[in-house]
Formats: structure tokens, C-alpha cells, sequence
């Protein structure tokens, strides 16, 4: 389980379902939409493992269901099973007679487990529709989790799929797959088809997912963060040479980050704090102190705003563009030069 504040909550549904422990209506929103899969995912297996098949199992599309078709069923009694489990998809696209599916959530049916699939935005908690499903049932609403927590949640996925990955090297993958949950599971997939029960290296990560572990954007990262321009412009050659895997665009993002993250680490006051604050792995921590010695305060916000500028370069907002591997070296000697 993700030991986070933000998803304590579902950590404890996630237990309720594992151990048939449901509740008459579930609502699952915001943007975030792994988590709403998994939970629906989990669900659904355990009403069939339950009811033993899937007939009492019905779909909805919002696009295309009416509240009146969705109550109906809902109020149904299961034919076979002990509940009928009603999923309605996209239910963000809901938006007539919203009143009708209220007036059910007040007097929900609890042989039957009604599940709301809002995906990708959050619902407004000042309704009286959300207020009495919070009532009668269980609500969740999943924002896009920080760098630590991906990390932390593809730590514990990984172990949960028996695959031995070093800090590192979780940290890597993060970096080249942003924060899509989504990307990382797939990732995850293949390695345990490759590996089996055997340590990932980085050795395996470069063969078989594409990320080298000498030229990636974490290094990169490493390298200006050290002021080592012998690697700094080593590493930006060989990411030039396969634009498509790295593109300059991920490339300013992950510095933007990096950096907004030692202009935080400048502000601190108590810099113990600095893993909580920075939301990063303690592990981390270290590193980012020690840029930050080599990047006083007035240097970082000049950093960022080289990386602001070539952004705008790249998009042609500012001046002509030129080549990217001609702006990634650019940017460089400028940071470097700070």
C-alpha cells in the first residue's frame, strides 16, 4: 500500500474489497483515472469470484445511459448471484435528471454495488449528489500523485509482482515515463516477462525498455546539477541522437523540476524538512543539497528562466527556433555559465 496522507483512504477501501467488505454505491473521480481502474477492476473480480458468474454483472456508458435505465437496474434484484454490480463508465458525461440517481443514492438497494466511474475530472463536492453518496456509500477522488509518491507506489507495485528493482533505477523509469501510472504498469508488465525472478539491472532497462543507464534525462539532470560540463554535453549528445525516444520537451520539464526543486531547498528554513518538502525520497535528499551549494539562490532563479526562455524558443513564441540539439547545448552552456 502507497503510505501517503492523500491515500490513506484508499488504501483502506482497497482492504474492505479484498475482504468482501462492500458498500451499496461507490463514486470514483478526478484525474488520476489508474486508481478508479484498478478499484472498479478489483470490484468486479470479487463480485464474480462471489456470485460465481458474471450474469448479474451490467454496463453503462454515460454517454449514452439515462439515470432512469441506471436506477432501474440498480433496484433490480440479482437473478443468480448474491449482488448485482452495476458499473456505469465515463459517468462524467451524466449530465440530465441527475436528480433521479440522488434520489436513489438516499435509499440505496444493498443488494446491489452501484459503481460511478467519473474519469478525469473531479466531481463537484458542494452538490447534494456528492453529499449523499458520501452518506450512503464510499467516494474517492484521486488527484495526480508527487514524484515521491509514483515512486513509492511503483516500489510497492513491483514488490507486489515479485520484481527486485533498486531505488535508482525506479527513479529512472519514473523520469521517462512522467507520472502515468498507466505507463509505469506497463513498463512493470514487460520487465516481468524479461526477468522472471531475477534482479533488474540496468543493463535489462536499456535492452528491453529503451532507457540507457549511462545517457538518460536523470543523468543529464545529475551532471548540470554537479557542473560537470564534460558530461553534461556527453550525456545531451547521445539523447540528440534519438529525439523521438528523448525529446527536448520532457528533457526542459525534468529540468524545470529539478531546479524549481533546489530554489524550494534555498527557501527552507529547516532543512530536514527538505524530502517532505520537496516531495522526494529521502534517499535524494543529498544530491539536491549539494546543487543547491553549487547554485546559490539568485543562479537557480536564473537557471529556470533560461529553461523558460528556450521553452519558448522551441515552441516559436520566441525568436526562430533552431534545431534541439542545438538548443539543448545552448541552454546547457547557459545553466553551466550561471
Amino acid at each position: 500500500m502507497i503510505h501517503s496522507n492523500r491515500l490513506q483512504k484508499y488504501n483502506q477501501v482497497k482492504q474492505d474489497i479484498t475482504h468482501q467488505k462492500f458498500a451499496p454505491i461507490y463514486l470514483f473521480s478526478g484525474m488520476e483515472t489508474y486508481f478508479i481502474k484498478e478499484l472498479t477492476h478489483m470490484l468486479e473480480q470479487q463480485v464474480l469470484h462471489l456470485n460465481g458468474s458474471d450474469f448479474d454483472l451490467i454496463r453503462y456508458d454515460g454517454n449514452q445511459a439515462s439515470p432512469d435505465e441506471i436506477v432501474a437496474s440498480a433496484k433490480m434484484y440479482p437473478m443468480f448471484g448474491k449482488y448485482r454490480l452495476v458499473i456505469v463508465q465515463r459517468a462524467q458525461n451524466i449530465r440530465k435528471n441527475i436528480d433521479i440517481l440522488t434520489q436513489y443514492a438516499e435509499n440505496p438497494s444493498h443488494s446491489t454495488i452501484l459503481i460511478y466511474s467519473y474519469e478525469g475530472k473531479e466531481f463537484d463536492k458542494r452538490t447534494k449528489t456528492y453529499k449523499v453518496m458520501a452518506k450512503s456509500g464510499v467516494v474517492l477522488e484521486f488527484k495526480p500523485l508527487y514524484d515521491s509518491e509514483v515512486e513509492s507506489w511503483m516500489s510497492q507495485r513491483a514488490k507486489s509482482m515479485n520484481l527486485n528493482v533498486d531505488l535508482r533505477l525506479i527513479k529512472l523509469i519514473r523520469e521517462y515515463n512522467g507520472n502515468s501510472l498507466d505507463k509505469i504498469q506497463s513498463v512493470l508488465d514487460k520487465l516481468t516477462l524479461v526477468v522472471g525472478q531475477k534482479p533488474v539491472t540496468s543493463e535489462i532497462i536499456d535492452n528491453y525498455i529503451g532507457i540507457s543507464k549511462d545517457f538518460n534525462f536523470f543523468e543529464l539532470q545529475q551532471a548540470i546539477g554537479k557542473r560537470d560540463a564534460k558530461n553534461s554535453f556527453l550525456i545531451a549528445k547521445h539523447l540528440s541522437n534519438n529525439p523521438s525516444m528523448n525529446p527536448i520537451v520532457a528533457t526542459l520539464s525534468i529540468l524545470h523540476g529539478y531546479f524549481s526543486k533546489i530554489l524550494t531547498l534555498h527557501c527552507l528554513a529547516d532543512k530536514s524538512k527538505a524530502a517532505k518538502e520537496l516531495k522526494i525520497h529521502p534517499h535524494f535528499v543529498n544530491e539536491y543539497l549539494y546543487s543547491a551549494k553549487l547554485y546559490d539562490f539568485n543562479q537557480t532563479k536564473a537557471v529556470l528562466n533560461e529553461i523558460f526562455n528556450t521553452d519558448l524558443r522551441i515552441k516559436g513564441i520566441k525568436a526562430n527556433r533552431s534545431k534541439d540539439h542545438f538548443e539543448l547545448n545552448e541552454l546547457i552552456s547557459r545553466i553551466l555559465n550561471c
